[in-house]
């Protein structure tokens, strides 16, 4: 399982599942019980899951076909290609509007990780290497990230992108003018995960010589 949402007291996760002949494919669970969603010839994976707010359900993905790895999104179930993407790392709703952070399909920055608002160019990241999350919230529109091959956490916020002082920035959330990112940072042979909270490194009671913090949420 790689997401989760409520809506209406339900509860919705998304993932991958394997049947008893090792096909992979993905997968929604609605209160417990799975099904599978359409998907191209040889599996998938769904990996991010959002509501609007008029009720339309968003689930980002992929399918594998010809040996290909197909971004896609599914709206209410029905699967479509995003093909303005590469690939895409994280989907986020704000209304009935549904962003995508990709490494762009089109010409002017073919490969380069950008923010896609309902199909069109939001804007480019352009000094990622690679973007991992996103958030969407009244101030706005976060992305959090890395650059090769120097290795530096990024995070952006509204066209303007921070430096962190650290190795990845894996995940962002966003509490009215806070922004919380974590990530890892290198210490020498050794790697500690690591939050920053508008910038700064926060401390944590961590002292294993490897570690990593995959994702954040905050209590409202």
């Amino acid at each position: 399982a790689t997401d989760i949402a409520i809506h209406d007291h339900k509860v919705y996760v998304v993932g991958m599942m394997t049947s008893a002949d090792l096909e992979q494919y993905a997968a929604l669970w609605v209160d417990g019980k799975s099904e599978k969603l359409d998907e191209g010839p040889e599996g998938g994976s769904a990996q991010s899951i959002g509501f609007t707010a008029s009720g339309d359900m968003y689930i980002m993905g992929v399918v594998i076909q010809d040996h290909y790895v197909i971004p896609s999104i599914w709206k209410n179930r029905v699967r479509s290609t995003l093909d303005y993407a590469i690939t895409a790392s994280d989907m986020a709703i704000k209304g009935d509007d549904v962003f995508v952070v990709c490494n762009y399909n089109q010409e002017s920055y073919y490969g380069l990780p950008c923010v896609v608002k309902n199909g069109n160019l939001y804007a480019p990241l352009n000094d990622f290497t690679t973007a991992n999350k996103m958030a969407v919230t009244d101030t706005g529109v976060y992305v959090s990230g890395q650059t090769y091959p120097d290795w530096v956490a990024l995070s952006w916020q509204n066209g303007k992108t921070t430096r962190l002082p650290g190795f990845t920035a894996n995940d962002i959330a966003v509490n009215g003018e806070d922004i919380y990112v974590v990530g890892n940072y290198m210490d020498g042979a050794f790697q500690y995960g690591r939050l920053w909270k508008n910038g700064i490194a926060q401390p944590l009671n961590d002292s294993l010589a490897f570690s990593n913090i995959t994702s954040i949420a905050l209590r409202k």
